[in-house]
């Protein structure tokens, strides 16, 4: 009883809300590997974690009055917590219905997404060089959807996110696709996060 009063994790959507302060928008099931993966899951509409993220989808599109923010931060409290995951099916999911979305991948101290060398300089080669942005996004697989690479890993990545440049991408950026989601390192040991979180209009804390 004792151990359990003083386990302060959480555990159920509830937790989320009496212990955060936060409402969580959807509860998405882990994916076995030997499954198939996440792409496997996604490819199937009737799919657990696709109806998650299809609802997930929908409660992000009532956070503001306009419908879902034109920048979302994804990020959670440490690794291997799924955000990268939720950046990608939350993407497709906006995609898939007919939005155009660009993923951000704003980690770059353990980037996730790879790109075809010499396709983009990546957001740390545009925060560092007076690049134009729309000669560095990369196109998917699934339509609507594209991608800003991490670029080559810098030695001070929250100073480079501390700089106006980083406030001009992002707004440059929102005003050239329906949504931009952006994938961070977690919130604990970096200061990356909150400075991202501080630009953008939401932020999808995955738990």
């Amino acid at each position: 009883f004792v151990l359990n009063y003083l386990d302060d994790t959480i555990k159920t959507p509830e937790d989320s809300k009496t212990k955060l302060g936060l409402s969580a928008i959807s509860v998405v099931p882990k994916v076995k590997e030997l499954a198939g993966g996440l792409q496997s899951a996604l490819q199937d509409p009737r799919s657990g974690v696709s109806e998650a993220i299809y609802s997930a989808r929908t409660a992000l599109e009532f956070t503001t009055k306009d419908g879902a923010p034109r920048s979302l931060l994804v990020t959670s409290t440490r690794s291997e917590e799924g955000k990268t995951s939720t950046s990608v099916a939350l993407a497709m999911a906006f995609a898939r219905s007919g939005r155009s979305v660009l993923v951000i991948d704003a980690d770059m101290r353990k980037p996730s997404f790879v790109a075809e060398a010499g396709s983009s300089i990546g957001l740390s080669g545009l925060l560092t060089r007076d690049s134009s942005l729309p000669d560095h996004i990369v196109s998917s697989t699934t339509k609507g959807l594209s991608l800003l690479p991490a670029g080559t890993i810098p030695p001070n990545p929250a100073e480079l996110l501390s700089s106006q440049r980083i406030h001009d991408l992002i707004r440059e950026a929102e005003s050239m696709f329906d949504l931009v989601l952006i994938d961070s390192p977690p919130v604990l040991s970096f200061a990356d996060a909150p400075i991202l979180g501080s630009i953008c209009e939401g932020t999808l804390v995955v738990i």
